[in-house]
């Protein structure tokens, strides 16, 4: 409802519905100044306002909403800086992460806003875990134009991750860091700096979508057969990546050595590595929105199970001293990964007798990860007669 006043001011009293029931509600008075900037006296009060109803505009369903708020804001003086006073209470507020099956429970402790600045005090998040991530610091909205940030975030022992297996998950299991971090600056240009530790016990899976080891039938790329009498047949829309452009991040990563990563090479998980292993790497995203990394994982054990045809699905050891190394790009790291298999087989030679020969057969990737090299390795260690005649051959050779 708009109704204009006797001396050329503007009131409004308005609500919002949600399913009968009345969830939010707007009452105001604005009225025009000598200067053109205008005095704004309104309040705005939440009565259980389900965080879900926005989740349609989200987009792709990145994250889901849930729990409602309550509370009473009040704005007055400019309208294009007004001064900010109330209290907003949280009631049961999460956000689920698809991408990641994992769910984020925020306090419910009432977020006081004070003079146009939002204060946390002590705010925890959680996920599945009991240790809280915490909040403090305080968000500036006393320029709408320009809102500032100075926020401390820490965390001990914190279980970022704790998701089972679905078919939308990139990444499942457990994940446990100790993370301290700040967050300061417009909101425009934020700027991040600290540092994670992931903890021992960690022990996740990451899903490769499109692995470049995987062996499949590509006609299906060659030849599409398309009837153009079909109306129903719509084109899908290219969708730009999203990059928060001005955010500039710095942070410094430490992985214990105790650290399980499993990579699932194929979608249904029967071709995978096992990472065992720890390292320091540097992360940064910078305003312009690239995200490097630098660092190197380096791997005390593990296991590679590949399957290409001809061969059967085979286990192979990783051998100590391998790793995975980033030199800026995050999507194509460095790989030097060797995993064999101790094989016995039967080995007859000009004027000997056939004797068993213990044989360390293998796989060995090597290149960046966007031209991945494989290549198949072959040793005696324990007959020095037959590693002679290997080591005389091409590395084709042996390959063969």
């Amino acid at each position: 409802v708009y109704l204009p006043g006797d001396e050329k001011d503007h009131h409004v009293d308005g609500y919002i519905r949600h399913n009968n029931k009345e969830i939010a509600h707007l009452g105001g008075i604005y009225l025009p100044t000598t200067d053109g900037k205008g005095n704004l006296s309104a309040d705005v009060a939440f009565e259980h306002f389900p965080l879900n109803v926005i989740n349609p505009f989200i987009p792709d369903n990145m994250i889901e909403l849930g729990g409602d708020i309550d509370g009473t804001l009040a704005m007055k003086g400019d309208p294009s800086k007004p001064l900010l006073n109330g209290e907003l209470s949280l009631d049961s507020v999460s956000i689920f992460m698809p991408e990641l099956s994992a769910l984020f429970r925020f306090d419910n402790e009432p977020v006081q806003m004070v003079n146009s600045k939002m204060t946390f005090k002590d705010f925890d998040i959680f996920t599945k875990g009991k240790t809280p991530f915490t909040i403090n610091g305080n968000v500036d909205f006393s320029n709408l134009e320009r809102m500032t940030t100075d926020l401390k975030m820490k965390a001990r022992n914190y279980e970022l991750l704790n998701a089972p297996r679905t078919k939308r998950a990139m990444v499942y299991g457990k994940m446990y860091v100790d993370f301290d971090a700040t967050l300061r600056g417009p909101i425009d240009a934020l700027m991040m700096r600290g540092n994670m530790n992931i903890l021992g016990k960690t022990d996740f899976t990451y899903v490769m979508k499109d692995s470049p080891l995987t062996v499949n039938d590509r006609l299906g790329d060659m030849v599409t057969f398309v009837n153009f009498n079909d109306t129903t047949e719509v084109a899908n829309e290219t969708i730009q990546p999203v990059s928060i452009n001005g955010m500039d991040i710095a942070m410094t990563m430490h992985i214990d050595q105790a650290v399980q990563a499993h990579v699932d090479i194929t979608p249904d998980g029967s071709n995978y590595m096992l990472l065992e292993g720890g390292g320091d790497l540097s992360f940064q995203y910078t305003p312009q929105g690239e995200m490097l990394l630098n660092g190197r994982y380096s791997l005390i054990s593990g296991e590679m199970k590949y399957e290409i045809p001809v061969i059967p699905l085979k286990t192979f050891n990783i051998q100590n001293g391998s790793y995975v190394e980033w030199t800026g790009n995050v999507m194509n790291p460095q790989l030097n990964i060797t995993a064999t298999e101790r094989v016995r087989a039967t080995v007859g030679e000009d004027g000997q007798s056939p004797r068993m020969v213990s044989f360390d057969v293998g796989i060995a990737l090597s290149q960046r990860l966007e031209n991945l090299g494989l290549a198949f390795t072959l040793s005696a260690p324990e007959d020095a007669s037959v590693q002679d005649q290997l080591t005389a051959m091409t590395p084709e050779e042996r390959g063969k």
